[in-house]
């Protein structure tokens, strides 16, 4: 109530504290979209400014040490969203995620680090039952989970803006043997770890969207048990994951 009250007075509407009316937690618009956003006036920005606060997160990814490393995991996924950051900033750093070779990897390669966390994740698929264990192998897997959902930012972006081809023509041949089996594989293990598998059908979606080539080799590397495992647990249990496969889904059916 106080937030919103806040955000009331700075609209330059009444705030009515007597009122026991209840309220959603939730805004109808978002915060961008009100009257006094609208109206301010950011300074500029400059390219040099953005390369600099991406940098920030490579080094945190760079460093040895594991919590760093998790605080530039959750700042890489902001910064790869839009509606958090400005969105040059989100492209610029998307293109990192995106483009192995592009030119502000080469002190440190973002596109290499996130993708080693997707593709070489043998914490993801473990069973050890040692309480001993438990909290070191919680944080590669909650490591890995934010490298998904800041791949599944850079992709939505960059299909959004027309951009993903292009972005990926170099490393299409790689995207297609190593990156999509990988996905789909993530899609079939829904029954342990959903979020995961939330975030593969995204990418998996966006990709072969993209792309027919893309879209076959989903169906050849068992896109469709993938789906239907997952299809299975988002109805029984977990709503945003059957809405996520059910995307997959309809993509799949155009290259039967």
């Amino acid at each position: 109530k106080d937030c919103r009250a806040v955000l009331k007075a700075a609209e330059g509407k009444p705030v009515d504290r007597s009122s026991q009316e209840e309220t959603p937690m939730y805004l109808r618009l978002p915060v961008s979209q009100m009257e006094f956003v609208k109206k301010i006036s950011l300074p500029p920005i400059s390219v040099e400014e953005q390369a600099d606060n991406v940098n920030v997160t490579a080094d945190l990814l760079s460093s040895h040490q594991s919590d760093s490393n998790m605080l530039g995991m959750e700042s890489l996924v902001i910064q790869t969203d839009p509606l958090k950051t400005m969105k040059s900033t989100a492209i610029l750093a998307s293109r990192r995620i995106l483009c192995p070779n592009d030119p502000g990897n080469k002190a440190f390669n973002m596109h290499n680090y996130v993708m080693s966390l997707l593709i070489y994740d043998d914490a993801h698929y473990s069973s050890s039952e040692s309480e001993d264990t438990a909290a070191f192998e919680d944080h590669p897997v909650k490591l890995r989970n934010l490298a998904m959902s800041a791949l599944c930012n850079a992709l939505a972006l960059f299909s959004s803006e027309k951009l993903l081809l292009t972005t990926i023509s170099s490393s299409q041949e790689w995207y297609t043997s190593v990156l999509i089996p990988k996905l789909v594989q993530d899609l079939s293990t829904a029954e342990d770890h959903p979020h995961d598998a939330c975030f593969a059908s995204r990418c998996l979606s966006t990709l072969a969207g993209a792309n027919m080539e893309f879209a076959i080799k989903m169906k050849e590397s068992g896109g469709r048990d993938a789906i239907e495992i997952a299809e299975q647990v988002g109805l029984r249990e977990f709503a945003m994951l059957a809405r996520d496969v059910e995307c997959c889904h309809n993509i799949l059916k155009c290259c039967s």
